[in-house]
């Protein structure tokens, strides 16, 4: 029997083990367990037709503990917190940020990439030189200060 899962709004899909398995995954349940976890909680519902996004959030908190006992990380309760995309407009229309068409505007703006890239290479590496060489030398002085004599 296909079980439908109602959100907030009255809406209702398909529930899937899947959307549950990667939710926990997320959140760092390791992907066996993930599995196992979201198997038991479709089987909770048994043969109901429907089942609230809010009772399946309290079935997934049960089986965590269930799982783990009193033991379960404070990061496997909640979902993280994602960031939402990185909305750019473009021709006037808001859409999601993409770097293919990034490189093919500064391109077309005339901005040589491989250039670009060279030069970021040989800044950052300079910078990563001389930070590593400033801490080598930190680190001497501080053992010499540690020396006795």
């Amino acid at each position: 029997m296909t079980l439908l899962a109602i959100d907030s709004d009255g809406n209702r899909h398909r529930f899937l083990r899947g959307m549950i398995t990667h939710d926990l995954v997320q959140r760092g349940v390791a992907f066996e367990e993930a599995y196992a976890a979201a198997r038991a909680i479709r089987d909770q519902f048994g043969d109901r037709g429907e089942v609230t996004t809010a009772e399946i959030r309290e079935a997934i908190t049960g089986q965590l503990h269930k799982m783990y006992g009193d033991s379960v990380p404070s990061s496997f309760l909640g979902p993280q917190i994602t960031t939402p995309p990185l909305q750019v407009i473009y021709h006037g229309q808001e859409q999601p940020f993409s770097r293919g068409l990034l490189a093919r505007s500064m391109q077309a703006a005339g901005v040589d990439l491989d250039d670009v890239a060279r030069v970021l290479a040989e800044e950052g590496v300079s910078a990563f030189t001389k930070s590593f060489e400033e801490l080598l030398t930190t680190l001497e002085e501080k053992a010499r200060s540690l020396r006795p004599g």
